[in-house]
């Protein structure tokens, strides 16, 4: 009895050895399949070929419609800002001229900002002054209210012959009426205009209302 039972603790322990042992074979075998399969795996982490010709395609076309798009904006506001201040000196002109019941003169400036030029264009900036005897000229005593610096962003600003809008001390501009074109690059297709009637009033040029480039 005690033999057999010394032969079964001996059959049990060698089944456990062995058991154990075909155990890490089985880990031995599954680490190195792991290992194998990670030294064939592919971590693609850059672009394929088509997702770069589509990329590609994309960013054309943002280019073609956007570019133009934002080109024709700058434009469009440039010749918005040089109207504007156009619009501002002339309601500055004509406001003084009422309150001090006296005449005030827009005109184009010479280098220095001390005087009328009426050789350069209005490109070339412009002043307001209180003229008092209404000659069109800074004489002794007269103020400069407002210097203009030059224009940049437009080609051309046209108003026909003038070169000066003089203000009585009603508000009027008795034979300076006119109409004030602003052109860039683009022509007459995107010009805007500026009408000065003989009463002193000012508004925005019509598609009814012809305006010059040049």
């Amino acid at each position: 009895m005690q033999s057999g039972s010394s032969d079964f603790v001996a059959y049990y322990r060698s089944s456990q050895i062995c058991y154990r042992s075909s155990e890490k074979r089985a880990d031995r075998t599954e680490s190195l399949l792991y290992i194998r399969l990670m030294k064939n795996q592919r971590f693609d982490t850059g672009f394929t070929l088509i997702e770069l010709m589509v990329t590609v395609a994309v960013a054309a076309t943002v280019l073609t419609v956007g570019v133009p798009s934002f080109r024709e904006l700058i434009q469009n506001n440039r010749l918005t800002t040089a109207v504007n201040d156009m619009v501002t000196e002339f309601n500055l002109a004509r406001s003084e001229a009422v309150k001090r019941g006296a005449p005030v003169t827009l005109c184009k400036r010479n280098t220095a900002g001390t005087g009328c030029d009426s050789t350069v264009a209005w490109l070339s900036g412009w002043i307001v002054f209180a003229d008092t005897n209404g000659n069109g000229t800074v004489d002794s005593g007269d103020q400069i209210l407002r210097i203009h610096g030059p224009l940049s962003g437009i080609n051309s600003l046209n108003f026909g012959s003038r070169n000066r809008v003089t203000f009585d001390g009603h508000g009027f501009a008795t034979g300076y009426s006119g109409t004030m074109s602003f052109c860039d690059d683009r022509g007459l297709s995107k010009a805007k205009g500026l009408i000065l009637s003989n009463t002193g009033r000012l508004r925005a040029a019509g598609s009814g209302d012809t305006l010059t480039c040049s």
